[in-house]
């Protein structure tokens, strides 16, 4: 139970546990990009839920040889195989075809096993780069990372080498230095095995790599000795010394003992020369160097012809993605010349340059990749600068020798992306743990004006129930994770769907009589999380007092009553509620929703105990409990559709929605029971005083709808406009609903209950710093990805609907709806946090009035624009609205969250560089994005400056106002 609970003891992850959840993501994850994913996108798909070229090239060669070894018996297996130069991987392929069938699903579970192993040596290695909590948060962000990124779908998704020769890779370095660092704890044994097992996984995918990593440690091993020297300290590390000599040896020896496949046994030279006759290249000819070493010169004569004939392969298919294709060195002093270039390219392509460039969903997918890596460099440097270490730099030199060697004999940007992906990503932890060091500085500044308080005496001894900013942070990242997961099921659910049912049809009736219980769940239930949080809190002290679980089953009876008028009140309408989200239908499509609507009510009335469970969950510092207890619902649902969906249709999935639901609501009442409090109802004369969470509970209500009535107000507009107007807006629209909802959850589940024990406890001046620390990272944090997609929507877009029906026009026409709509999320992130500080200090009339005037400013804006500028107008006039709405909250909610005007004007600061940049971007203006960014630093420093000299004056008093009094008495 010790996983549910905050427990600053065992703040971090174990291995295996960071190995167990990748390989199921991984896993999961695979297994929709195959089976749900690719079908819906023919363009891609070239059938067995693989993609063109290589994935389809080794499939059809490991089924030639499991039929081989069917009819002809084992001696026919091969782990090289003769048949199409395979290597380990099909090899692997044929012997689960032969076992198992020739379905590549089958090969899912050891890619994923080894990508999490990679994962794992990456969480491991950040511990060895610096030791402490800053290499375990690197580590585990560059793991998170190593196994988020889309990109790495393909890698664990298909049957490719890159998972296995990149966890090889990363065993090898990992085991080179823990051997080289000598204060490092070193166990002979890890170092062993972590050597051996990568360096039969690189042998089994890639050979030919062996000897690269081996040049690499050499490079590092003479670095390091050179260095040794220099300090004489070469009594104190050559034990070291010698441990990394026996690593090196160790590989060299397997590279040059254990056999190669077929195809990597030999190397003919003249063959690749003889080739280019045809090509641009022909003529090219090595010109030997009479002053280079006759083994180094050899060495640049392989590189070069290597190159050279990538060069002509690529050329000869017309690979638009070639770099430098025109630099071919043809002798040792051009390509010494060339080594610099050919290091840049490997670790900085795709160039900004060429991210617009021939646009396709990779090629897009890559260039987000590489500007995330692009910001990650400042942490590197700043690791780098604030603790220079031996391991950190033999790393560094051994990946990025291999990553020269890649660029220099590759230079197809798209073979290399994939290639470099283990030695790239040892640089993108470097860079993880330097923006660990910088993020856990601030916190650590948070934390220490907290202790200032204690020792001044502000703070009540009840006060150590109160987590610290970090503690905060860990769990509120701990369940953004968890929501996402929980998001993502119910997306595989309506992949699942749509490849059963398509779209339309039934479909939209399931749909649409889900959507309306999850919409009365949201503004009369949700709220009422909100609204109980405080005065449970103080009622129980932090903990679950008598009077706290009293209070807790007078709020699951109140919720139950209202839930239980509610549903029936759905049941009995749905025959005239379901007509209007169905017009249009047979009769008996409309008989169907009025079906489903009147069962999905049952949803609607379990939701009182989920809602209420896991904010007594919260309340309690338990919010992970909460976040695993919902994943139920997918989880359930998807098993439901898979073996009851043929049999009872639509209904099994009704069926696993419900099951899903109650199991989320018995988990919920087991820890609520367990912590002290019972959902179990009682009559209303039995309950605790009610009336001011009755106040604060209606004006939550009337946010919500306010807020949610945004939501038909702009499809109102847009039906009025051109046929497809309404489509269009709904897809612009998901995501930003999605980092709503993601935000919401995050705040309600962490942050309210924090927000309520400082107001509780009287902890006003705490109050103010973490209110203004949150909210300006948060804000920050949004703008950054409100930046990239904005910057990123239009090729995006545009790849989706690459030969699709719809034009080039219409997916512009698109893009830019989603452009102008993702400026809206930092303000949504900031309202939904700042509306929670409201619900706690009882402020929830002024959040109704703020609220309302963007929705007042949103609909004037669509009136004006929308006859003029169509969908555009819509999206201008949300972003104007949720601006206008933040801004008012901002400044109608300050004294109680302890912001002087300096700060608001600051956070106000912050949007309009915002939108400085996003104007930049638009007009691909140098210097606004120039001056955009100068404004921003400027702004960041004045808000750190601001940060630490405080908030208000009067307000860093034990008691902010009179609301905050009256729920402290």
């Amino acid at each position: 139970m010790a996983l549910f609970r905050l427990d600053r003891k065992n703040q971090f992850a174990s291995p295996t546990l960071v190995w167990g959840l990748s390989f199921l993501y991984a896993i999961v994850v695979g297994l929709t990009l195959q089976k749900l994913v690719l079908p819906l996108v023919p363009s891609l798909h070239a059938g067995h839920g693989l993609l063109h070229q290589d994935a389809l090239h080794y499939h059809l060669v490991a089924v030639q040889l499991a039929e081989r070894i069917q009819t002809i018996g084992w001696s026919e297996w091969r782990l090289f195989p003769a048949i199409g130069g395979g290597t380990g991987n099909v090899g692997l392929l044929s012997a689960l075809y032969v076992w198992f069938g020739p379905n590549p699903a089958w090969f899912l579970p050891f890619a994923a096993a080894a990508h999490a192993t990679g994962a794992t040596v990456l969480y491991l290695l950040g511990s060895v780069l610096w030791p402490g909590r800053v290499g375990r948060v690197g580590g585990l962000a560059a793991a998170a990372l190593f196994v988020l990124y889309p990109s790495s779908m393909l890698s664990y998704g298909q049957n490719y080498k890159d998972p296995f020769s990149i966890a090889g890779t990363l065993l090898v370095v990992y085991g080179f230095l823990c051997a080289v660092t000598a204060s490092h704890p070193v166990r002979s044994k890890r170092i062993l095995a972590a050597m051996i097992a990568g360096t039969l996984l690189i042998w089994c995918m890639r050979p030919y790599v062996l000897f690269v990593v081996s040049g690499g440690l050499v490079a590092a091993l003479v670095i390091m000795a050179a260095n040794a020297g220099l300090r004489h300290r070469w009594v104190s590390e050559r034990g070291a010394l010698a441990r990394g000599l026996v690593s090196i040896v160790l590989i060299l020896a397997a590279a040059f003992v254990l056999p190669q496949g077929r195809n990597q046994e030999t190397f003919n030279s003249q063959s690749i020369v003889n080739s280019l006759a045809a090509s641009p290249y022909q003529g090219w000819e090595w010109k030997s160097s009479g002053w280079v070493p006759a083994l180094i010169e050899e060495g640049l004569k392989r590189l070069s012809v290597l190159r050279v004939g990538f060069a002509a392969h690529g050329a000869s298919v017309g690979a638009g993605s070639q770099i430098d294709a025109d630099r071919v060195p043809d002798s040792a002093g051009s390509a010494l010349a060339y080594m610099p270039r050919a290091a840049i390219v490997g670790l900085l392509a795709p160039f900004p340059s060429s991210w617009m460039d021939k646009m396709s969903l990779f090629r897009v997918v890559g260039a987000m990749e590489t500007a995330l890596w692009y910001l990650l460099i400042p942490g590197l440097l700043w690791a780098i600068t604030a603790r220079p270490s031996s391991a950190m730099l033999s790393g560094m030199i051994v990946c990025g020798i291999m990553i020269m060697f890649y660029s220099y004999i590759q230079p197809n940007v798209g073979t290399l992306y994939r290639v470099r992906g283990g030695p790239l990503f040892f640089f993108i932890l470097c860079g993880a743990i330097g923006w660990a060091r910088i993020g856990l500085t601030l916190l650590s500044s948070a934390h220490r004006r907290c202790r200032d308080d204690v020792s001044s005496g502000v703070l009540s001894t009840e006060s150590k129930v109160i987590p610290s900013i970090t503690d905060v942070s860990a769990a509120g990242i701990a369940v953004v994770f968890l929501t996402a997961v929980w998001y993502f099921g119910f997306l595989v659910r309506d992949l699942v769907l749509v490849n059963m049912y398509g779209l339309g049809g039934q479909l939209d009736g399931f749909l649409s009589a889900s959507m309306i219980p999850m919409f009365l769940v949201g503004v009369l239930v949700l709220p009422l999380a909100d609204a109980m949080t405080a005065p449970f809190i103080q009622a129980g002290g932090g903990g679950v007092s008598e009077e706290a679980a009293r209070l807790a089953r007078s709020f699951i009876s109140f919720a139950a009553i209202v839930v239980g008028v509610a549903a029936v009140g759905l049941v009995a309408a749905a025959e005239w509620i379901a007509p209007w989200f169905v017009s249009g239908r047979a009769p008996h499509d409309v008989h169907e929703a009025v079906t489903m609507l009147r069962w999905f009510s049952a949803l609607l009335a379990l939701s009182a105990w989920t809602v209420v469970g896991n904010g007594v969950l919260n309340a309690v510092n338990r919010p992970l409990a909460a976040s695993i207890a919902q994943l139920c619902v997918p989880v359930v649902t998807i098993v439901s559709i898979l073996v009851w969906s043929e049999t009872f249709g639509l209904r099994a999935v009704i069926a696993g929605m419900i099951a899903g639901t109650l199991l989320n609501a018995s988990i919920a009442w087991y820890f609520t029971r367990r912590v002290g409090a019972s959902l179990v109802p009682f009559f209303p004369g039995r309950w605790s005083d009610l009336s001011s969470v009755y106040r604060n509970y209606i004006m939550l209500v009337m946010v919500a709808l306010l807020v949610g009535l945004t939501i038909p107000i702009n499809f109102a507009f847009a039906a009025r406009l051109e046929p497809g107007a309404v489509t269009a807006w709904a897809l612009g629209g998901k995501l930003v609903q999605l980092l709503a909802g993601l935000a919401a959850v995050a705040s309600a589940a962490v942050l309210t209950p924090h927000f309520g024990r400082l107001l509780a406890f009287r902890r006003s001046s705490q109050l103010a710093g973490d209110v203004y620390f949150i909210v300006t990272v948060c804000t920050w944090l949004s703008i950054l990805m409100a930046l990239v997609l904005f910057a990123f929507f239009e090729p995006l877009v545009l790849a989706l609907f690459q030969g699709a029906e719809s034009s080039e026009g219409q997916a512009r026409h698109l893009a830019g709806i989603l452009r102008v709509g993702s400026l809206q999320i930092p303000f949504v992130v900031a309202m939904t946090l700042i509306i929670k500080i409201a619900a706690v200090s009882r402020q929830s009339s002024r959040a109704v009035a703020a609220v309302g005037i963007g929705v007042a400013i949103n609909l004037m804006l669509n009136m004006l624009l929308v006859p003029v500028y169509g969908l555009y107008g819509i999206a201008v006039a949300t972003v104007a609205g949720s601006a206008c709405s933040a801004a008012c909250l901002m400044i109608t909610v300050r004294r109680c969250c302890g912001l002087d005007w300096a700060q608001v004007l600051l956070l106000n600061g912050s949007w309009l560089t915002m939108f400085g940049l996003a104007v930049g971007l638009s007009y691909q203006s140098s210097v606004a994005i120039a001056v955009a960014c100068i404004s921003m630093l400027v702004v960041l420093v004045a808000q750190w400056h601001a940060w630490q000299r405080g908030g208000e004056p009067s307000l860093r008093h034990p008691i902010a106002d009179s609301k905050t009094a009256e729920l402290a008495a």
